[in-house]
């Protein structure tokens, strides 16, 4: 769709005719199209499948960082040189059909869309205006003619359907008011503190337009401070019998303070309120375009795109090409490029540099140009593949000849101006000899090789190149001698004669020397020279260039070699063909474009290169051949014959602005521009994009960083994304700049920064606390261990203590008597049982004296020793005495206190009766909960000792000591009993560590 005004219903009739134009423009711009791709044009064409989202672009722009701005039917784009990156309403955008691309004071980019919504981009996100809907409402729902932004913040909108415009103040909430203005006027308003003025029209409510509306421009001022605009003067107009399209009327400010502005098809320059310049076009204007260099370029709906420049409107020749192809803006950018939006076909891009174009439409045999041959009159003599027609370009007359007998099917190879004033032209269909340059009538004698290259040495003898083999002729008067044949091995593609009479060869297997008679593959002293080779040329100086196929250029220079490639400057290593120039430069063809090297020589004729000049265009792709006359540098492509002056070359010496683009965490988007960053240890995968912004040959701009904290210095790469994987911790700066291809450094550098922090456990203050901990944890071990030994050796020397008690009451005299009265009796009743008796006594007293040491034992041995001891009194109180079991085998492994039982059994026959009227009953049994209980009838004797508890004292302390455990005692009326912790193994053994 083109720019022009939504339906309303007051305007019915105008929008019925509106939309049949718009139609109407929509037609002849698709007709267009097609005309269009058959000519061959110098510009770069962005289309859809570069990245646009749409072929019908309205705007462009150069915001103040650099990059360029396009406004599309399908949302806005930003070009970086590399890639379009396009923003719509998924972006926050208010519509997808932008018409312009305003940059204010601030660095907001606003954009002018279909539905009158406004938009802008700042710090990398995309706003839309909160108060559109009133915006809108106000406009009466039509679309934007005119916006500007002053210093203040105040936002000004005018259109074509209101009798007025519209004021937002930015900084006061966006408040919005409506500012009326006389009705059916076409007005300029200057605005104070902003870069352009308002311009717009107000329509009649009947559709009518009063004569002034096309005889006079109102010319109104307002301030930020002015509530609504100062009328000024009206300046008259033209008188046409036509009232002016109402979107055709446009204003910009121009670098001197006055005012551009058009009016139908008139353009303007108003100074103060005179006009001084009025020029008339054949079409309206469309839109007009101040570019830095201070040119007012105007676009119209059909005539080639002009500037205004100086008091004069002036045309690029180049642009006739562009004429009738819808052109809707045109701008420069800072390094004098030149940038056209169509509304058909995308953006166009001009390199700077002014050159000429020849093809088949301007006379050409044909567009590929084979050869280029600097004749003795220092005319160009150009051959085109296929074509028997040679073009002679003298002093920029072209003329053509015929060369017969040859076919149009031909090729002409190679022309040798010979001494003797022949011409020698080799082809497909053999080698002919003309007479001279002019008359160019052929002579009888003729070679049917089907040669390619010739060569003439100093004696006039000729070296022809014959399809693998390259023979040596001398002719003499009417004809031609054989003298040698050189059997190269490969295909030659090109011979180059030494001053002495050596020959040089370059060939698909390397470079070739004959000298003497002989043939030296220089290959093998240098292995580069072993690939193939395109071209050769001896420079002023006598060193010889050397073209390959993918190594770029070799120098032969006193014995040493030169290397030259993409990595210090060419503009590709795919080199084709070479030319020194008339100051001993050298120019360099290739696939891609043309590179220039400056060449400088020391005292000793060592050679370097200074420089390397890059020109890329549509037009210098796939370069055969070079010619260098005089100023004038003439290249043949594929496509035509491109010349240009050398001298009037525009080096770009804009240094390219770079910037940070987007950078990674592990591999996560971050922000652009992050302040005070600190990472984690862990966040140390740091991916970083950037970019420098040259248009001429971004193809060949060159980067350089450096990662300040881990990098010793600076590295280079064509490459706009690095990667650090592993960063360790530690405060870092990243700082890259970009040279363009003419070797122009960025002014500064883009540098963002950052810190890692190292892990937790690596912080100083983190280092001094875990020390002072562990110091607190070894004095608190220390304080445990001295505590646990000094209560061990308490308990060590109690349990000691309570061992001698123990053992002294087993050897109290009382019960070693009792034992022996026993055994007496038994000796003197001659019982069986003494023997018996004396074998029990003697194990109770062994293992009492074995275990004397050992605190705890198992169950099964203390309940061993029990019946040993029970097993005495039985023979002592026969059936007095009744002892019950009641023992759990699966708890006979548990622990428990050594003698602990045996004291409790001796304990109850000390204080109980044991008589045939009192039988003295004692059970013995383990529980569910790990306890022994030992558990016997209440008949304490009368009149014996009162009980001191010492034995049961002894128990406890002993649990209590070595298991902090202790043992119950129960008495009742008429039982007692005494229940033992029983300690599992795993318990035993951790207690006892």
């Amino acid at each position: 769709m083109a720019d022009m005004n939504s339906p309303h219903s007051g305007l019915r009739n105008f929008t019925t005719t509106y939309r049949y134009g718009k139609l109407l423009l929509l037609l002849c711009f698709f007709a267009c199209k097609s005309v269009f791709a058959q000519s061959t044009l110098p510009f770069d064409n962005f289309r859809m499948n570069d990245g646009l989202p749409s072929s019908e672009v309205y705007h462009v722009l150069q915001d103040s960082r650099g990059f360029m701005w396009f406004g599309t039917d399908h949302g806005v784009c930003r070009y970086d040189g590399y890639i379009f990156k396009t923003f719509t309403t998924a972006d926050g955008l208010a519509d997808n059909t932008i018409f312009e691309c305003i940059e204010d004071y601030k660095g907001r980019i606003w954009f002018r869309s279909y539905s009158g919504k406004l938009s802008y981009y700042y710090h990398d996100s995309i706003f839309s205006l909160p108060v559109n809907e009133q915006l809108r409402n106000l406009l009466q729902q039509s679309h934007i003619t005119s916006l500007v932004v002053d210093s203040t913040d105040n936002l000004y909108i005018t259109n074509s359907l209101v009798s007025g415009f519209v004021k937002i103040d930015l900084k006061q909430k966006n408040s919005i008011r409506f500012i009326p203005l006389p009705s059916k006027i076409a007005y300029l308003i200057n605005v104070s503190h902003a870069a352009e003025p308002l311009i717009g029209t107000t329509y009649g409510i009947n559709g009518k337009w009063s004569t002034d509306a096309y005889s006079f421009i109102s010319l109104y001022t307002i301030s930020p401070q002015d509530t609504c605009p100062q009328f000024q003067v009206k300046i008259a107009m033209d008188k046409s019998n036509e009232r002016p399209l109402l979107w055709y009327i446009q204003a910009i400010r121009t670098q001197s303070g006055d005012i551009a502005f058009s009016y139908d098809n008139s353009f303007l320059i108003l100074h103060k309120d005179k006009i001084t310049f009025s020029y008339f076009f054949n079409d309206h204007i469309t839109k007009l375009g101040c570019d830095k260099h201070g040119r007012i370029w105007i676009a119209t709906n059909n005539e080639q795109p002009a500037y205004y420049f100086n008091g004069k409107i002036m045309r690029l020749s180049v642009m006739k090409v562009l004429q009738d192809k819808q052109i809707s803006f045109v701008t420069s950018d800072d390094e004098e490029g030149l940038w056209l939006t169509s509304l058909t076909n995308g953006i166009y891009y001009l390199n700077p540099l002014d050159y000429g174009i020849r093809t088949e439409e301007d006379g050409l045999p044909g567009n590929k140009i084979n050869r280029l041959i600097l004749a003795p009159d220092s005319s160009v003599w150009v051959t085109t593949s296929p074509g028997s027609v040679i073009t002679i370009i003298n002093h920029d007359t072209l003329t053509q000849r015929k060369v017969e007998p040859l076919t149009n099917s031909t090729t002409i190879n190679s022309i040798l101006f010979h001494k003797d004033n022949t011409v020698w032209i080799s082809s497909g269909e053999g080698l002919y000899i003309y007479d001279d340059k002019d008359k160019f009538h052929v002579l009888d004698v003729r070679l049917k090789f089907g040669e390619k290259d010739i060569a003439q040495t100093g004696d006039g003898s000729v070296w022809i190149n014959c399809s693998g083999n390259v023979k040596l002729f001398r002719r003499e008067k009417d004809s031609i001698h054989f003298k040698k044949v050189i059997n190269v091995g490969a295909a030659v593609t090109k011979l180059l004669e030494k001053p002495d009479n050596s020959l040089w060869l370059a060939t698909l297997n390397g470079l070739w020397e004959y000298v003497n008679d002989s043939l030296i593959n220089l290959g093998k002293k240098y292995p580069v020279l072993e690939k193939r080779v395109d071209d050769i040329t001896l420079s002023p100086r006598g060193d010889l260039w050397i073209a390959t196929r993918d190594t770029g250029l070799i120098a032969l220079n006193k014995n040493r070699l030169i290397y030259v490639n993409v990595k210090n400057g060419l503009v590709s290593n795919f080199s084709h063909c070479l030319s020194f120039d008339y100051k001993g430069n050298l120019w360099v063809g290739t696939n891609t474009g043309l590179s220039q090297i400056i060449l400088l020589y020391d005292e000793q004729g060592n050679c370097r290169i200074d420089s390397i000049k890059n020109t890329v265009s549509p037009n210098l792709k796939e370069i055969n051949c070079i010619a260098c006359n005089k100023n004038i540098v003439y290249v043949g492509t594929n496509n035509g014959l491109v010349s240009f002056d050398m001298n009037k070359m525009n080096t770009n010496k804009t240094p390219p602005p770079v910037y940070i683009t987007g950078w990674k965490i592990n591999n996560k988007d971050i922000a652009v521009s992050p302040t005070n960053l600190k990472l984690g240890y862990d966040e140390n995968n740091i991916v970083i994009n950037y970019v420098g912004l040259t248009y001429r040959d971004p193809s060949h701009i060159l980067y350089r960083y450096r990662m300040d904290g881990i990098d010793t210095g600076w590295i280079y790469t064509q490459y706009t994304v690095v990667q650090y994987p592993k960063l360790p911790p530690g405060e870092y700066s990243f700082l890259v700049s970009a040279r363009n291809s003419d070797g122009v450094w960025s002014k500064g550098y883009a540098t963002v920064s950052f810190v890692i922090a190292p892990p937790f456990w690596n912080i100083w203050w983190v280092k001094l606390l875990v020390c002072i901990l562990l110091i607190l944890v070894v004095y608190w071990r220390i304080r445990v261990v001295l505590n646990r030994d000094r209560i061990k050796a308490e308990a060590n020397q109690k349990l000691t203590e309570m061992e001698l008690r123990e053992l002294r009451e087993q050897m109290a005299p009382h019960f070693l008597f009792n034992n022996l009265n026993t055994l007496s009796y038994l000796v003197e009743s001659k019982s069986p049982d003494a023997s018996v008796f004396v074998d029990e006594l003697s194990k109770y007293f062994r293992y009492s004296l074995q275990s004397r040491n050992v605190e705890f034992t198992e169950l099964s041995n203390e309940l061993q020793q029990a019946q040993r001891y029970i097993h005495l009194l039985r023979i002592r109180y026969g059936d007095k005495l009744v002892v019950k079991w009641d023992i759990d085998e699966k708890r006979s492994g548990y622990f428990i206190s050594n003698h602990s039982l045996q004291l409790l059994l001796e304990n109850i026959i000390k204080h109980n009766v044991v008589s045939v009227e009192s039988p003295l009953f004692v059970e013995i049994k383990t529980t569910e909960t790990n306890t022994l209980i030992v558990k016997n009838n209440l008949q304490p004797k009368i009149g014996s000792e009162e009980s001191t508890g010492l034995g049961l004292k002894s128990i406890d302390e002993r649990y209590y000591l070595l298991y902090k455990r202790n043992i119950k005692v129960t008495r009742t009326a008429d039982s007692f009993y005494v229940e033992l912790p029983l300690l599992t193994p795993n318990e035993y053994e951790s207690a006892d560590n």
